[in-house]
């Protein structure tokens, strides 16, 4: 007895599938343990960090605005990310995140120093 063909789903199509934003932003953690990158979740992209032993993703951030450019502290315990143009640090044991460049002025492209005591950063700001 033939079956009747299979209509596709009314909600996924060719387009809603091309427009799931993969991961980016990959960056290892210093002792190449994990791995930190940004996904899309909720609306806008988020960090996340995964275990390169494996496992599952953790969600470090839940904010209505995006965040990009993730870099890890040179001892793995800190991570700098951007929020809408402000540079953010997380400590990773969760205890704080602190606003680094909150605005006027904003932040970008946060790097660390090699002693991880510093955090550079590009700014909008006037006389620095």
């Amino acid at each position: 007895m033939p079956t009747a063909p299979t209509t596709p789903s009314p909600n996924l199509t060719i387009e809603a599938i091309v427009a799931v934003e993969a991961p980016r932003e990959f960056r290892v953690h210093p002792r190449d343990r994990i791995v930190a990158y940004t996904a899309d979740a909720g609306g806008a992209r988020q960090l996340f960090t995964l275990s390169l032993r494996g496992g599952y993703p953790v969600q470090l951030t839940a904010s209505e605005k995006p965040v990009s450019d993730p870099q890890w502290s040179p001892d793995g315990r800190r991570i700098a990310f951007v929020r809408d143009d402000e540079v953010w640090v997380l400590e990773m044991d969760g205890s704080r995140v602190t606003a680094v460049a909150a605005k006027p002025g904003g932040g970008r492209a946060p790097r660390w120093s090699p002693d991880g005591h510093r955090l550079a950063f590009l700014s909008r700001r006037r006389g620095w």
